[in-house]
């Protein structure tokens, strides 16, 4: 048997995994089993590696209303709290409320929903629920020790997602003595996303900011860090390759240019910046190439109709329907002159290859949802628009200067190490494995 476990749960596992190609090093093909828990938003291609351990449906069940009400009790009660709670207590006929806020950003407060979770984060029923899950943990350590027994390291990638499997799978795997390592997905999985009750022996965090986030918001104080970076980039990032990438952008005539706008998928507020964009694009009167990149995971909210009219217009649409088209994105991103986009990922992501980034915050969405209040408050968000090349536009004539400016000008970009390292992270991530394979002593990041 192979020593170490790795734990795939949904598409964006595989595709992190995909794209750091850690499995097409030796080490992974040596000393990792790879497994897959089938839901509905695993990918086909991994029902052959479908994994031997078994949930009860119960137990699921306690662990995901444990952990809505701990959220709630604990930190966050705003929209979307009110977007899950829509989704976890729902009756059949209520999905339409549910629809309505994942889409629009909006949710009405629900006297159910309400009820229920106050009642459960009351001391005495809050320590019951708490119980339950300790309980549901040992009979799940009952049920699956036979087939964990045998593996040193069990790797579980924390996408954040609003439910209690990490928590159950966590506390199962420390519950067999084995050694779990969580790794972190996304950019804000550790700020804005789940509250997550087991402690992992290890995390893999992209920098030291979201250490701190760890640290601070997750309350995981005791909980061995290990700073890994970007599990979707594949090449070392440093000053020389951002110096390389402001010359080439220098060499381009404006009409040359390549403006990417990286949509949200937040109701019709993609189409609203589009427009936005090619607004500006006339006001100016400098050519340059659009391309929009829908977010991945929400492709399926794209309007083909009004698709069509945009690309009428020449805005060109990202395609990447497979994984290795990520690469084919990411290469044409490091050729482009401004990277548009409101709070994604690839934010940072261009910041590192030496590409500005400009953040609008208006929007057509008018609910709950405000994208100037989510810069300002959001912990991953907090402090960014003070990093150099990074711009927040309030409005359409701040857009329009942001991208008048990356056409004539070359502009200077920050730094973004302490958001996330230059660190290649699979050589950082199996460095790690081989330190915790070898030696029974804590790994210090």
């Amino acid at each position: 048997m192979k020593p170490i476990l790795w734990i795939l749960r949904g598409a964006k596992d595989s595709r992190n995994l995909l794209l750091s190609k850690i499995s097409e090093s030796d080490f992974f093909c040596t000393h990792v089993q790879l497994n897959c828990f089938m839901d509905s938003t695993s990918s086909n291609q991994n029902t052959s590696l479908k994994t031997e351990i078994n949930f009860l449906k119960f137990s699921l069940k306690i662990a995901d209303l444990f952990a809505f009400v701990r959220l709630w009790k604990y930190r966050e009660r705003g929209i979307s709290f009110l977007i899950r709670a829509h989704a976890f207590f729902s009756f059949p006929w209520e999905r339409e409320n549910f629809k309505n806020a994942e889409h629009n950003g909006n949710a009405n407060q629900s006297l159910k929903v309400t009820f229920l979770v106050r009642f459960f984060a009351l001391s005495i029923p809050f320590k019951f629920l708490r119980l339950t899950f300790n309980l549901c943990t040992i009979l799940e350590k009952y049920r699956n020790s036979r087939y964990l027994r045998g593996y040193k390291v069990v790797v579980i990638p924390y996408e954040g997602r609003m439910d209690g499997f990490f928590d159950l799978l966590v506390a199962l795997v420390n519950l067999c003595k084995i050694n779990s390592f969580a790794i972190q997905s996304n950019w804000d999985n550790l700020s804005s996303k789940n509250f997550f009750y087991s402690s992992p022996t290890y995390f893999g965090v992209w920098g030291k900011q979201s250490s701190s986030h760890l640290t601070i918001f997750q309350r995981k104080p005791l909980i061995n860090a290990i700073v890994l970076g970007n599990p979707r980039r594949l090449t070392e990032i440093n000053q020389q390759n951002r110096s390389c990438f402001n010359q080439t952008l220098s060499r381009y005539s404006p009409s040359d240019s390549l403006v990417i706008f990286a949509g949200h998928g937040v109701g019709t507020s993609d189409a609203f910046i589009l427009q936005a964009i090619l607004d500006c694009k006339k006001q100016i009167g400098l050519e340059f190439n659009l391309l929009y990149r829908p977010h991945p995971f929400a492709r399926h909210k794209i309007d083909a109709k009004g698709l069509a009219q945009f690309e009428c217009e020449g805005v060109k649409v990202s395609e990447e329907t497979a994984v290795h088209e990520n690469n084919i994105f990411i290469n044409k991103m490091q050729s482009s002159s401004l990277l548009i986009s409101q709070m994604s990922t690839l934010c940072i992501e261009a910041l590192e290859l030496g590409i500005p980034v400009c953040v609008p915050t208006f929007s057509n969405v008018e609910s709950d949802f405000s994208y100037r209040r989510a810069v300002d408050s959001l912990s991953h968000f907090v402090g960014v628009s003070l990093i150099p090349g990074l711009c927040i536009a309030d409005s359409e004539f701040n857009l329009r200067e942001a991208i008048q400016t990356s056409l004539t000008e070359r502009i200077s970009v920050g730094d973004v190490e302490w958001i996330c390292t230059r660190k290649n992270f699979a050589e950082e991530l199996i460095s790690s494995l081989e330190r915790m394979l070898n030696t029974n002593l804590d790994i210090v990041s």
